[in-house]
Protein backbone atom coordinates (compact mmCIF):
# COMPACT_ATOMS: atom_id res chain seq x y z
CA UNK A 1 0.00 0.00 0.00
CA UNK A 2 1.37 3.40 -1.00
CA UNK A 3 0.60 6.53 0.95
CA UNK A 4 0.49 9.70 -1.11
CA UNK A 5 1.92 12.85 0.50
CA UNK A 6 -0.53 15.63 1.33
CA UNK A 7 -0.23 18.72 -0.84
CA UNK A 8 0.06 21.64 1.59
CA UNK A 9 0.72 24.24 -1.12
CA UNK A 10 -2.71 24.23 -2.72
CA UNK A 11 -5.93 25.97 -1.68
CA UNK A 12 -6.12 23.88 1.51
CA UNK A 13 -2.68 24.92 2.68
CA UNK A 14 -2.47 23.98 6.33
CA UNK A 15 -0.63 26.90 7.87
CA UNK A 16 1.94 29.67 7.72
CA UNK A 17 4.35 31.32 10.13
CA UNK A 18 1.59 33.43 11.74
CA UNK A 19 -0.43 30.30 12.36
CA UNK A 20 2.57 28.47 13.80
CA UNK A 21 3.25 31.32 16.24
CA UNK A 22 -0.43 31.55 17.22
CA UNK A 23 -0.72 27.76 17.65
CA UNK A 24 2.39 27.64 19.84
CA UNK A 25 0.97 30.30 22.15
CA UNK A 26 -2.58 28.88 22.22
CA UNK A 27 -2.03 25.13 22.34
CA UNK A 28 -1.52 25.07 26.13
CA UNK A 29 -4.78 26.84 27.06
CA UNK A 30 -6.69 24.79 24.46
CA UNK A 31 -5.21 21.58 25.86
CA UNK A 32 -6.22 22.55 29.43
CA UNK A 33 -9.77 23.30 28.26
CA UNK A 34 -9.90 20.01 26.33
CA UNK A 35 -8.62 18.10 29.38
CA UNK A 36 -11.35 19.58 31.57
CA UNK A 37 -13.95 18.56 28.99
CA UNK A 38 -12.67 15.05 28.23
CA UNK A 39 -11.08 14.04 31.52
CA UNK A 40 -8.34 12.05 29.81
CA UNK A 41 -4.97 13.35 28.69
CA UNK A 42 -4.88 11.31 25.47
CA UNK A 43 -8.39 12.39 24.47
CA UNK A 44 -7.54 16.01 25.28
CA UNK A 45 -4.42 15.84 23.13
CA UNK A 46 -6.39 14.33 20.23
CA UNK A 47 -9.11 16.96 20.58
CA UNK A 48 -6.57 19.79 20.71
CA UNK A 49 -4.69 18.44 17.70
CA UNK A 50 -7.88 18.10 15.66
CA UNK A 51 -8.84 21.65 16.65
CA UNK A 52 -5.47 23.04 15.57
CA UNK A 53 -5.67 21.18 12.25
CA UNK A 54 -9.12 22.60 11.56
CA UNK A 55 -8.08 26.13 12.52
CA UNK A 56 -4.99 25.72 10.33
CA UNK A 57 -7.14 24.71 7.38
CA UNK A 58 -9.42 27.71 7.98
CA UNK A 59 -6.54 30.12 8.67
CA UNK A 60 -6.80 31.90 5.30
CA UNK A 61 -10.54 32.48 5.84
CA UNK A 62 -10.15 33.90 9.34
CA UNK A 63 -10.06 37.66 9.56
CA UNK A 64 -6.50 38.81 10.14
CA UNK A 65 -7.50 41.67 12.44
CA UNK A 66 -9.41 39.42 14.87
CA UNK A 67 -8.11 36.98 17.45
CA UNK A 68 -8.71 33.41 16.18
CA UNK A 69 -8.81 32.00 19.74
CA UNK A 70 -12.62 32.21 20.13
CA UNK A 71 -12.98 30.39 16.79
CA UNK A 72 -10.57 27.71 18.04
CA UNK A 73 -12.44 27.36 21.34
CA UNK A 74 -15.73 27.04 19.44
CA UNK A 75 -14.20 24.41 17.16
CA UNK A 76 -12.87 22.46 20.14
CA UNK A 77 -16.24 22.65 21.90
CA UNK A 78 -18.13 21.50 18.78
CA UNK A 79 -15.73 18.60 18.25
CA UNK A 80 -16.15 17.57 21.90
CA UNK A 81 -19.96 17.76 21.86
CA UNK A 82 -20.20 15.90 18.55
CA UNK A 83 -17.89 13.14 19.82
CA UNK A 84 -19.95 12.84 23.00
CA UNK A 85 -23.12 12.43 20.93
CA UNK A 86 -21.49 9.71 18.83
CA UNK A 87 -20.25 7.87 21.92
CA UNK A 88 -23.67 8.21 23.59
CA UNK A 89 -25.37 6.64 20.56
CA UNK A 90 -22.85 3.80 20.59
CA UNK A 91 -23.33 3.23 24.31
CA UNK A 92 -27.12 3.12 23.94
CA UNK A 93 -26.73 0.24 21.49
CA UNK A 94 -23.90 -1.43 23.40
CA UNK A 95 -25.92 -1.33 26.63
CA UNK A 96 -28.40 -3.75 25.07
CA UNK A 97 -25.70 -6.35 24.44
CA UNK A 98 -25.29 -8.69 27.41
CA UNK A 99 -21.87 -8.58 29.01
CA UNK A 100 -20.14 -8.85 32.35
CA UNK A 101 -21.74 -6.98 35.22
CA UNK A 102 -20.05 -3.76 36.24
CA UNK A 103 -19.68 -3.32 39.97
CA UNK A 104 -19.56 0.33 41.07
CA UNK A 105 -16.74 1.43 43.34
CA UNK A 106 -17.81 1.39 47.01
CA UNK A 107 -16.62 4.93 47.64
CA UNK A 108 -18.00 7.80 45.60
CA UNK A 109 -15.86 10.65 44.35
CA UNK A 110 -14.24 12.83 47.00
CA UNK A 111 -13.54 16.54 47.07
CA UNK A 112 -9.99 15.82 45.94
CA UNK A 113 -11.18 13.85 42.94
CA UNK A 114 -12.37 16.77 40.80
CA UNK A 115 -11.91 14.80 37.58
CA UNK A 116 -14.39 12.14 38.69
CA UNK A 117 -16.80 14.86 39.77
CA UNK A 118 -16.64 16.61 36.41
CA UNK A 119 -17.23 13.28 34.68
CA UNK A 120 -20.60 13.13 36.45
CA UNK A 121 -21.83 16.15 34.53
CA UNK A 122 -23.51 15.91 31.13
CA UNK A 123 -21.42 17.42 28.29
CA UNK A 124 -23.23 20.78 28.14
CA UNK A 125 -23.09 21.32 31.90
CA UNK A 126 -19.41 20.36 31.94
CA UNK A 127 -18.74 22.74 29.04
CA UNK A 128 -20.54 25.60 30.80
CA UNK A 129 -18.71 25.00 34.09
CA UNK A 130 -15.37 24.78 32.28
CA UNK A 131 -15.97 27.88 30.17
CA UNK A 132 -17.20 29.91 33.13
CA UNK A 133 -14.65 28.89 35.76
CA UNK A 134 -11.63 27.82 33.71
CA UNK A 135 -11.81 30.29 30.84
CA UNK A 136 -13.60 33.00 32.87
CA UNK A 137 -16.06 33.72 30.05
CA UNK A 138 -19.27 35.65 30.58
CA UNK A 139 -22.73 34.17 30.00
CA UNK A 140 -23.22 35.95 26.65
CA UNK A 141 -19.98 34.51 25.23
CA UNK A 142 -20.79 31.02 26.50
CA UNK A 143 -24.31 31.27 25.07
CA UNK A 144 -22.95 32.19 21.63
CA UNK A 145 -20.46 29.31 21.77
CA UNK A 146 -23.14 26.79 22.69
CA UNK A 147 -25.83 28.25 20.44
CA UNK A 148 -28.29 28.81 23.26
CA UNK A 149 -29.64 31.65 25.39
CA UNK A 150 -27.99 33.18 28.42
CA UNK A 151 -30.76 31.74 30.61
CA UNK A 152 -29.84 28.24 29.41
CA UNK A 153 -26.20 28.94 30.32
CA UNK A 154 -27.19 30.05 33.83
CA UNK A 155 -29.47 27.01 34.16
CA UNK A 156 -26.72 24.60 33.05
CA UNK A 157 -24.24 26.26 35.42
CA UNK A 158 -26.69 26.08 38.30
CA UNK A 159 -27.57 22.44 37.66
CA UNK A 160 -23.93 21.50 37.18
CA UNK A 161 -22.86 23.17 40.41
CA UNK A 162 -25.80 21.60 42.27
CA UNK A 163 -24.72 18.16 41.05
CA UNK A 164 -21.15 18.80 42.13
CA UNK A 165 -22.27 20.06 45.56
CA UNK A 166 -24.60 17.08 46.05
CA UNK A 167 -21.82 14.60 45.33
CA UNK A 168 -19.30 16.48 47.46
CA UNK A 169 -21.73 16.57 50.40
CA UNK A 170 -22.53 12.88 49.91
CA UNK A 171 -18.85 11.98 49.92
CA UNK A 172 -18.23 14.10 53.02
CA UNK A 173 -21.10 12.50 54.95
CA UNK A 174 -19.98 9.03 53.84
CA UNK A 175 -16.48 9.69 55.22
CA UNK A 176 -17.90 10.96 58.52
CA UNK A 177 -20.07 7.86 58.94
CA UNK A 178 -17.16 5.51 58.24
CA UNK A 179 -14.85 7.15 60.81
CA UNK A 180 -14.80 5.61 64.31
Amino acid sequence: MTVEPIDVTGPRRLADDDFAAWAASTAGPLLRFAHILTGRAADAEDLTQETLVRVGLAWARLESDRDPTPYARQTLLNLFLNERRRVARWRSVASRVPGPAVVPAPDGPTAGDSRALLDLLPPRQRAVVAMRYLLDLDDATIARALGCGEAAVRSNASRGLATLRRHLEGAASHRKESQP
